[in-house]
């Protein structure tokens, strides 16, 4: 039977792979590792380039474009609001529209990109203030009394009459397109893009004001030329190669530095942006986004980014660039790379076959020889010659060893060593995967109490603690799998298989804990319970090992033992073992969601309270309490958790824990920071 086990056990070794195959694929795996992680990364650091190159470019361009326009409009928040205070609060008399005039005049001399500032009367009437060359004129108009009036300003605040051609005959500010969209409105609103009667494409945003009865006292409005910023575009585009414009979200194009209202690129830009998601997130972080758009013969990468503008105008800068034009040498670097290391991967192969063989041939005798020794077969044969150092000084260690048994086989049968060693066996280590529980069960306050106690009285109330739980775990079906100072850790379900361990777990613990108040010596004992897969067997060395459990789920009961400490509690379990152990027998309290060293990902805790069988009325109430308040915190409503939770304040630890935690939230406004975990990063 052991002759036939060692045939097979020869058959399985002469099907395996000779050394030759399998070092030349070890050698050709490493080339071609090597070679093409090589060009990988290369390929991946010049994408990263490309990448950091194209970002840099997009946020710089945008940085200035953005820059411009915010620069542009910025004037008209505090235009329009100065000017409606001082409407409201008198200080500016809207009686004379000409002296309305000359105040809004005031504001041109310090603004630059302002062509119109003005003031629409309810009944028509219009006062204004607008720029010509280096000068500024005032217009007013009445509906029906003939053409607007017009002076310009000249030095120490006098102003002549103005004439020009292209003064309408008859004005009436309620037919304007600024005057009907700001009227319905409370916030200031801005007008698409249209061309100004004295010349020029040009914005307004207008503001209506009202007195604190919401009665209408008139519109204010202010117009800026756009010829700045699509100059500053046409500038732009010489240094950067690409097309760059500004746009509202309604569709209307405000500039760009070459018409592209009608490119089907800015309308699939629009119908990006009209993405609800794309579009809160353009205005939530106040980042500029990404986007490309793929064609037949280019992929076109556009970068967009929120101007802060005052009102609804929700004005928005892009950058248009073709990834061709601009990275395509970079990429065409990258194929040529690759192509040549698929050159230097061929001319390795080869090289590889070579040297594989030269090593190869030499093994294969070395390991003929091995095998005929094993067979004890000692008689004399050819070793092969290498110029490998290592190989030759195998060589000549099998030829030591064939001559050293040939010796040994002249006091020792050869037969019966033969015999040894096909019947030899060697214990192995390991283990199998199983469903635990782990018990972490620890004695609080005994290490200052230790050091301050004799060491008899310490040991004496150490011994019984480990007497009490050791009986109580063992009673329950449990293993103490070993002593930590004085601490306890316990498995339930390994390695004999128990029904129902979680509750049996639990039944151990409260027993445990009934057996210590007997003794009544003043200590209180923190327990943790967790039910996890992990691995349990033999671990340790040939020689000496031990039987354990080993996994994150063993870390993780520690965790839950050690969280006693924080909440003043005596056993806290986690989410999945409370489920396993169930709610017929035990009287659970659902304690916190909370983070433990180790881990990110929060944990549901909960409170093993008592069996119900002894409960009291008292411990249900508290817990039927106590869980409406965690409730109420979890859904952010902190009245509610306040209100349920100060009867406890002086009664409960949780209790008084929890009702800190939501008076500081209350204190320092952190509603926003705050998502209701509670992190404990202690081990």
């Amino acid at each position: 039977m052991a002759e036939s086990r060692m045939n097979t056990s020869l058959l399985r070794r002469r099907k395996g792979l000779s050394f030759r195959v399998l070092l030349l694929g070890v050698v050709l795996g490493l080339i071609l590792a090597s070679t093409l992680s090589t060009t990988w990364l290369s390929a991946r650091g010049m994408r990263s380039v490309i990448l950091t190159l194209r970002d840099r470019q997009i946020e710089t361009t945008l940085d200035a474009v953005t820059g411009r326009v915010e620069d542009l409009f910025e004037p008209s928040d505090r235009l329009l609001f100065n000017l409606s205070k001082r409407i409201r609060t008198g200080t500016l008399s809207l009686e004379h529209p000409l002296e309305v005039a000359k105040a809004l005049s005031e504001s041109l001399e310090f603004e630059d990109g302002i062509k119109w500032i003005c003031f629409g009367y309810p009944d028509g009437s219009f006062a204004g203030a607008w720029t010509h060359e280096n000068s500024v004129v005032l217009n007013t108009s009445q509906p029906g009394k003939g053409r607007p009036q017009e002076w310009e300003l000249v030095a120490q605040g006098e102003y002549l009459p103005f004439e020009r051609n292209d003064v309408p005959d008859s004005f009436d500010a309620r037919e304007r397109v600024w005057f009907q969209l700001a009227q319905s409105s409370r916030e200031p609103t801005w007008t698409p893009p249209y061309e100004f009667a004295d010349g020029g494409t040009g914005i307004s945003v207008a503001l209506a004001v009202r007195d604190e009865n919401g009665t209408l006292l008139g519109v204010l409005s202010v117009d800026f030329l756009l010829k700045d910023v699509t100059s500053y575009l046409e500038k732009l585009k010489e240094e950067f190669q690409g097309d760059s414009l500004v746009f509202s979200i309604r569709g209307h194009i405000i500039a760009s530095a070459k018409d592209l209202d009608k490119n089907p690129l800015t309308e699939e830009i629009r119908e990006r942006l009209e993405n609800e998601q794309v579009w809160e997130s353009l205005k939530k972080n106040g980042e500029h986004l990404v986007m490309d758009f793929s064609t037949p013969s280019d992929t076109y990468i556009v970068g967009v980014r929120r101007a802060g503008v005052l009102g609804n105008l929700d004005c928005v800068s892009a950058i248009i660039f073709s990834h061709k034009q601009t990275f395509g040498a970079m990429e065409e670097n990258i194929l040529h790379g690759a192509m040549a290391a698929l050159v230097a991967l061929a001319v390795a192969l080869c090289i590889g076959g070579f040297l594989a063989g030269r090593i190869a041939n030499p093994l294969k005798a070395l390991s003929s020889a091995v095998s005929r020794i094993g067979r004890f077969d000692l008689s004399a044969h050819d070793m092969p010659n290498s110029g490998v150092r290592e190989i030759r000084t195998l060589s000549e260690s099998i030829e030591l060893l064939r001559s050293g048994l040939q010796s040994f086989s002249h006091y020792v049968p050869v037969d019966l060593v033969r015999d040894l060693v096909k019947s030899g066996q060697v214990a192995a280590l390991g283990g199998e995967r199983r469903e635990t529980v782990l018990f972490f069960c620890d004695l609080a306050g005994f290490t200052a109490y230790a050091e301050s106690t004799p060491p008899e009285e310490s040991v004496a109330t150490l011994t019984g603690y480990f007497e009490d739980f050791g009986e109580a775990i063992e009673l329950h079906g449990g293993v103490i799998d070993k002593f930590m100072g004085d601490g306890i850790m316990a498995l339930f379900n390994a390695p004999q298989k128990i029904p129902a361990p979680a509750a049996a777990a639990c039944r151990a613990a409260l027993t445990g804990i009934y057996s210590m108040r007997r003794r009544d010596h003043g200590f209180a004992v923190r327990i943790g319970l967790h039910l996890g897969e992990c691995l349990v067997g033999n671990v340790g060395t040939s020689t000496r090992f031990s039987y354990t459990a080993i996994g994150d789920c063993v870390n993780l009961a520690s965790r839950l033992e050690g969280l006693n400490k924080s909440y003043g509690t005596r056993i806290i379990a986690s989410a999945a073992f409370r489920e396993a152990a169930g709610d017929e027998e035990f009287l659970w309290r659902p304690l916190d969601r909370v983070t433990v060293a180790g881990r990110t990902a929060p944990l549901d805790i909960f409170e093993l309270v008592e069996s119900r069988s002894v409960a009291t009325p008292y411990q249900h109430q508290l817990v039927e309490t106590y869980t409406k308040a965690l409730e109420a915190y979890h859904g952010r409503d902190l009245d509610t958790t306040l209100r349920l939770l100060q009867p406890l304040e002086h009664q409960d630890e949780p209790s008084l824990l929890l009702l800190l935690r939501v008076r500081d939230l209350l204190a320092h406004a952190k509603m926003g920071e705050w998502d209701s975990i509670s992190r404990h990063d202690e081990k």
